[in-house]
């Protein structure tokens, strides 16, 4: 029987960088939340202008839930392909999958500047931080998805 070409021990030595990297791509956070607090420290807040365009900010971070959504399904029902370029395709989409979530907190940061309200910008917060907890790729899903495990656990056939 030959080795899977992408083993365990590969996709762990990749999963392991790739989270080092994520990491520091999820800082993004509390930057926007210390410069959030800065500028309601300093009293920039001036009286609130509601508007329609929070509607379009709300319809903005629904549409990067559901590209998060539809990257992992589409991921999910893949074919497997050979060593390396499976890697790298997983590692591609698992970069979209961290990235999508914070989409929310970003378009929340900037939009709760033009509409002088913080609350925006925490509202996007928690939605990030909810759709990146769900959609955060866990190893086991890389050995799922490489083709390292079958989706009952098992080495593949």
């Amino acid at each position: 029987m030959t080795p899977h070409p992408t083993s365990p021990p590969d996709v762990r030595s990749v999963y392991l960088a790739w989270v080092r990297q994520a990491a520091l791509a999820t800082l993004v956070l509390p930057v926007l939340i210390a410069a959030e607090q800065v500028a309601a420290a300093r009293g920039w807040w001036g009286a609130p202008d509601a508007s329609a365009g929070t509607y379009i900010v709300w319809a903005l971070a629904a549409g990067c839930v559901f590209l998060a959504r539809g990257e992992r399904l589409r991921l999910q029902h893949a074919e497997h392909g050979e060593g390396d370029d499976v890697l790298g395709h997983v590692r591609s989409v698992s970069w979209r999958l961290v990235v999508l979530p914070l989409g929310p907190a970003l378009l929340g940061f900037g939009w709760s500047f033009a509409s002088k309200q913080p609350a925006d910008f925490a509202v996007m917060l928690v939605v990030s931080l909810v759709v990146l907890a769900v959609y955060f790729p866990r190893y086991e899903q890389w050995l799922v998805w490489t083709g390292a495990k079958d989706a009952s656990g098992g080495e593949p056939g």
